[in-house]
């Protein structure tokens, strides 16, 4: 993080500087010091900046932080970089996040559970290369079908989940998503691989235990199992294919 230290006197201009900052952003900082304010945030072109005052005798000194890189880190970090999905270590705190809002909403909560068919065998065919292309290949799928808003995770290396806040008037639209998620990724299984996808519609009553349940995790893996077994049961009847859970 860089840190910079501005001195502007009572008429709010600029004395010192330590550090070389934009012009427009002192600026900016001298007009909220006259509108009286002693804090707050910064954008500029691209660039994050919280600065705070300190008034010494008659002058204001300015204390800047540009904390642009630690931002980019953990938006880094809650990214997966072969697909760009979210990464498990950002799913925790999406779930919590689309849960409250399920529940201040008074909303559905849908779940997409996608699972590659036969990566192991394409990793072992095709090396792990071979497998990287698959996995972005079909991430890039379900990007495609999904809204901007809602939220794709990678959990691991041949699994996907996607999270749809959704009202119940649109429960018809959900089970139109997974199947637009199943045949979007048949399409190209030859050029990629199929998959097993299978969605589910949270009610209100599950979602009021996950908003209020001292361990999220826990409840949440009873979730997931439940999913897992679907996936499990949906393979034996056959890969490449969707099942959508009442």
């Amino acid at each position: 993080m860089k840190i910079y230290t501005l001195i502007f006197d009572k008429k709010f201009e600029l004395q010192t500087e330590s550090g070389f900052l934009n012009e427009n952003l002192i600026q900016k900082i001298a007009d909220k010091l006259e509108e009286g304010k002693l804090e707050g945030k910064l954008r500029y072109k691209g660039d994050h900046l919280y600065w705070h005052v300190v008034k010494h005798k008659s002058n204001y000194v300015v204390s800047v932080v540009d904390v642009t890189e630690f931002i980019q880190y953990k938006r880094e970090a809650m990214l997966d970089q072969l697909t760009g999905l979210y990464t498990r270590h950002a799913y925790w705190r999406l779930l919590g996040n689309e849960v409250d809002e399920a529940v201040r909403l008074k909303h559905l909560l849908g779940v997409v559970f996608i699972d590659i068919d036969n990566l192991k065998s394409i990793n072992a065919e095709r090396g792990y290369l071979g497998g990287d292309f698959v996995i972005q290949g079909i991430a890039h799928l379900v990007l495609k079908v999904i809204r901007k808003y809602d939220n794709a995770v990678r959990l691991g290396g041949d699994e996907f989940l996607v999270l749809i806040n959704l009202k119940d008037e649109h429960r018809t639209l959900f089970e139109k998503t997974v199947i637009r998620i199943y045949k979007k990724i048949h399409e190209k299984a030859k050029e990629f691989s199929s998959a097993t996808v299978v969605g589910t519609v949270l009610e209100p009553s599950v979602l009021e235990k996950l908003h209020k349940a001292r361990n999220l995790k826990e409840e949440w893996e009873k979730v997931i199992e439940s999913l897992d077994n679907q996936v499990i049961s949906a393979k034996r009847s056959g890969k490449d294919n969707y099942r959508i859970i009442p």
